[in-house]
């Protein structure tokens, strides 16, 4: 049996859901905090739970990647790209779900998440398998082999790399975490056939990627 707490600063958010979960068969609704003081609170008092997060803010992030997180996030993010899921990932999240996902689509995410689950929406899961997210850009998948593959923000990245900056440099840059341009960076090496960031510049310069 799920044992859940839901947060939600938005209250149409909070009583939406509320009504949701109360509704299931099998899930107990622990608790609901507004804010993050009541949301550490009942998560102290009750570890072992799925937390249900509503567009969670910098300073619950802050706190969740400091706490002992034995309790399950299923995060609903709001409008975002798949970098930003990132993001969420590379925070801790076990669900991500997109703004507008219904009560079915939540209810699921719970149960998969309570059950060590992972739960990504289809841009995100594109994104890490390198795969082509349906209804791509023609004009994209033509110039894909023009650029070694290599998606829009990785060739950020990589521009970045050839001029000199480092992981901590680029996110500032791009205003990501240092973990998701690591994870850009693996993946650039690995479209290059490179085995270090010297020689995925030497070889994007020699394809015409790069400037240096």
């Amino acid at each position: 049996m799920p044992r859940i707490v839901l947060h939600a600063a938005d209250a149409p958010s909070r009583h939406r859901l509320e009504t949701w979960l109360s509704r299931e068969p099998g899930f107990e609704l622990v608790g609901i905090a507004a804010d993050l003081p009541a949301l550490r609170a009942l998560v102290g008092r009750n570890p072992d739970t799925v937390i249900l997060a509503v567009a969670p803010d910098a300073d619950f992030w802050s706190w969740w990647r400091s706490a002992a997180r034995s309790a399950a996030l299923v995060a609903i993010q709001s409008e975002g790209t798949p970098e930003d899921g990132l993001e969420l990932l590379h925070a801790g999240a076990r669900a991500i779900l997109p703004s507008g996902a219904d009560s079915g689509v939540v209810i699921a995410a719970i149960k998969a998440a309570g059950a060590g689950l992972a739960v990504l929406p289809g841009p995100l899961l594109a994104a890490l398998l390198e795969a082509e997210p349906e209804g791509a850009d023609p004009a994209f998948l033509e110039g894909a082999a023009d650029h070694a593959g290599l998606t829009e923000r990785e060739r950020d990245v990589l521009a970045a790399m050839a001029a000199g900056a480092s992981n901590k440099a680029i996110a500032r840059r791009l205003g990501i975490s240092v973990h998701t341009v690591k994870f850009h960076v693996a993946a650039i090496l690995a479209k290059l056939d490179a085995d270090s960031r010297t020689e995925a510049v030497a070889k994007a310069a020699h394809r015409g990627l790069v400037m240096l």
